[in-house]
Formats: C-alpha cells, structure tokens, sequence
C-alpha cells in the first residue's frame, strides 16, 4: 500500500474540521476537543507508519510473475507447506500426525472414531451428516464427539511418552 501524506492528510485534516464544528454544535468544550484530536492525531501517525512500512504481498493468479514482488519471492516457503489428501486411503491424514501423543491417541481409536474425525475435521461435514454417513443417532454421534474432545484434550494435557489413559 502507498501512503501519499499530502492526500491523507488533506482527507484527515478536512475530517477533524467537521468532526470540530458537530463536537462544538453539542456543546463540548475546546478543551474536550482538543483532547480527542490529540488520540485522533496518534492514530493518524500510526497508520501512517504503517502503510509506509508495509510492503503488499500482491499474491494474484498469475504463478509466472511471482518472482515480481520480492517478499513473496523470499518468504515464498512460508505460504506453500499445505496437507495434500491421499484420496486413496480414508485416514490419509493420520501420517501426517507428529506429535506423539496424538499419534498414540490415534492407533487406540476405534474405525469409527477416524471416521468420525475425518468427516468432522477434514471433509466438514455436520453432526446429522455424520449421523446419515454412519447411520448413528445425533445423540450417539453427538457422545462419541464429545469423548474424543475429552480423549485428545487428556492426551495433549501428558507428557511425551505416557500412552495409554
């Protein structure tokens, strides 16, 4: 983003004249005045610090110009570490675990659990698609959901190392 101060200023300017004038026709004193243009001022210098130092990432769908702006350029690495399913296998997403104690938690849950987590978590489906898919109350589906917050909130709460509950 580019700061052009003179404009900027002028639109902030032109804004604290008006804002002075409805202020003063509600009876607040100068002084009162004065006060909050004193923040409004701090807040205009350090928006204005901001866009001046801020350098856009301009991320568009033309991935054969990426190289036009150099942040992107060098921080490139940091925005392209994404999961990629592996359709083939419906718990793709337990190989991407590592840490260890969820990846305990998850070899002692039943079939049923990962497919719950995996329709819950990764395919977003609702607690009454959940129950059509598995063929479950709500009421079962909305238990079991409840018991596995409980489990992986009790295995992230241990140490390295301690498995089993």
């Amino acid at each position: 983003m580019c700061w052009n101060d003179g404009y900027e200023r002028k639109r902030f300017e032109e804004k604290l004249k008006k804002q002075r004038e409805e202020y003063k026709k509600h009876g607040m004193s100068d002084a009162k005045i004065e006060e909050i243009e004193k923040k409004d001022w701090e807040i205009y210098r350090s928006d204005r610090r901001f866009y001046s130092h801020t350098q856009p990432l301009e991320i568009d769908d033309d991935f054969e110009n990426e190289t036009k702006n150099p942040m992107l350029f060098h921080f490139v690495s940091n925005f392209s570490d994404c999961l990629t399913p592996d359709y083939s296998n419906k718990y793709w997403w337990v190989s991407e675990i590592e840490d260890e104690r969820i990846i305990a938690l998850l070899s002692i849950l039943t079939d049923e659990e990962l497919t719950i987590i995996t329709l819950l978590v990764f395919e977003k489906c609702s607690q009454t698609e959940i129950c059509e898919i598995c063929g479950l109350s709500k009421y079962a589906v909305h238990r079991r959901v409840e018991g596995l917050r409980r489990k992986f909130s009790r295995a992230l709460q241990r140490k390295v190392g301690d498995i089993n509950d």
